[in-house]
């Protein structure tokens, strides 16, 4: 069972670096299975449709940026300097991966929609610990209204990945 999910997150892998070389839109399963050398029998054994291959992709990507993203190291740094870090990461994601967000945007808006609500989700429980680490480091003060502030921040950090 664990080698099945361990065969599927690689799998997983190449189609992102196939989506992040060709874009999501010019990909297709034909290419997928093809890049993958399997047949789009076993594909589609995997996968219900491109909308699930793209979705787990993202996931994919989202999880391997919290993998990778040293929690503890956060928590030990000033939070106003993590959040200008946040700025500078979200303004080169948002160079880096343009094609691929604006395919996700307009050919899979269901997934879009999904993945952009459990990327809220995630951003707020971030959001949260990062103002309560500042406030408790005394860097915020302790009257702060945290549900506008977690608002503005969460706009400020959707029109960096996304200006339009």
């Amino acid at each position: 069972m664990e080698e099945n999910i361990k065969q599927k997150r690689e799998l997983i892998a190449a189609i992102s670096n196939l989506f992040l070389r060709f874009g999501l839109r010019s990909t297709s399963m034909d290419d997928i299975a093809n890049h993958l050398k399997i047949s789009k029998k076993t594909l589609y054994q995997q996968f219900a449709n491109k909308d699930d291959v793209v979705e787990q992709v993202m996931l994919y990507r989202r999880d391997e940026k919290i993998k990778n993203t040293d929690v503890n190291q956060l928590a030990k740094k000033n939070p106003i300097v993590v959040m200008s870090e946040i700025r500078d990461f979200m303004s080169d994601l948002g160079s880096r991966l343009p094609a691929n967000h604006f395919d996700l945007r307009k050919y899979h808006p269901a997934v879009y929609e999904r993945v952009a609500k459990q990327e809220e989700e995630s951003t707020k429980k971030f959001l949260v610990a990062l103002l309560d680490n500042g406030i408790k480091q005394e860097l915020f003060r302790k009257d702060i209204d945290k549900e506008l502030q977690l608002y503005l921040l969460g706009k400020q950090l959707h029109f960096l990945k996304d200006p339009e």
